[in-house]
């Protein structure tokens, strides 16, 4: 599974400045963690730096090596995956920050990469370490689900949610979606309908996800805002 890696005139914000949402991802087990925490954290930095290598060279991929990509990127998931059941506890696999502004959102991760969406256009650029800017082809959004689909959710970071469930090749999702903020999701569809199942149900949630979590066979897969900024 992958998130895509996979993140708006609804949002006013104060200034040009925009708001900023911190997300963290992290596998977790409910046994008490064990093993050698420094090599399980060696481990878990490499794995984890491969992946967002691939996520970052799939936004740009022709479709000749994007099959290729996309199968580099669910081993590393799995290695992940392995590693966080072997030794117990909760691992933390990415950060990103995606600031809302009102006339762009900027999606930024810990490998220094960042995509930016033209609200008004819909053209995304992808900006690398070393400044280069590259035109990324994303589709249009898709209708939203209407939000009385959801039911309540609890509160995060003291905001009010919605929440959805989602079953998706064999596995069960709980979406946490904040109604009052734009999806940022539904902006990041690649163009040509190349995305995965849960990409495409994630843009057609009617708001934000501050929370998504997928249990099974004992791992728990989360993707959750930590701090609103």
């Amino acid at each position: 599974m992958r998130w895509l890696v996979l993140l708006l005139g609804a949002l006013l914000v104060a200034g040009d400045a925009g708001q900023r949402f911190v997300f963290v991802e992290s596998l977790a087990t409910r046994a008490a963690s064990s093993g050698d925490r420094a090599v399980t954290e060696r481990l878990r930095a490499q794995l984890s730096a491969r992946l967002s290598a691939a996520r970052r060279e799939l936004t740009t991929a022709p479709p000749s090596l994007a099959a290729i990509i996309r199968a580099d990127i669910a081993a590393f998931e799995a290695e992940l995956e392995r590693l966080a059941l072997a030794t117990g506890g909760e691992l933390a696999v990415a950060r990103q920050t995606l600031l809302i502004a009102a006339d762009r959102f900027t999606l930024s991760g810990d490998d220094g990469v960042s995509l930016i969406v033209d609200r008004q256009t819909g053209q995304g650029y992808r900006i690398g370490p070393g400044a280069e800017t590259l035109p990324i082809a994303l589709a249009a959004p898709a209708q939203p689900l209407p939000a009385q689909q959801g039911r309540e959710g609890p509160l995060l970071l003291g905001r009010p949610t919605r929440r959805f469930e989602l079953s998706l090749d064999g596995r069960d999702f709980t979406a946490c979606i904040d109604p009052e903020l734009p999806n940022a999701f539904a902006w990041l569809l690649p163009a040509g309908g190349d995305a995965s199942a849960l990409a495409r149900a994630l843009a057609r949630l009617p708001g934000l996800p501050l929370q998504i979590t997928c249990e099974h066979e004992g791992l728990i897969r989360r993707l959750q805002c930590i701090a609103i900024e």
